[in-house]
């Protein structure tokens, strides 16, 4: 049951939220961020950096970095030759 309760903790601070890793760790009881990612190792086969980055969501604000390469790539998509005017 406590492995439950972690699972499901882990999942929505390292998918929802822009907490580190070794905070997230703390918070669900782990000793330390080795610990993290062994556990989301075995709960979702694959590392808590992976997960985050598969599962961004409406609650987690992307980063200054996300944002703008996401806004270069929009910007790029409108100066493509082939782009259709808006509207």
């Amino acid at each position: 049951m406590l492995d439950e309760v972690r699972r499901e903790a882990a999942h929505r601070l390292v998918t929802a939220t822009d907490v580190p890793f070794a905070q997230v760790a703390a918070m669900v009881g782990l000793s330390a961020q080795s610990g993290l990612t062994r556990a989301v190792r075995r709960w979702f086969d694959t590392t808590p950096t992976a997960l985050r980055r598969a599962q961004i969501t409406p609650h987690r604000r992307p980063s200054a970095t996300e944002h703008e390469h996401s806004a270069s790539a929009d910007q790029g998509r409108r100066d493509h030759p082939t782009a259709r005017p808006a509207g």
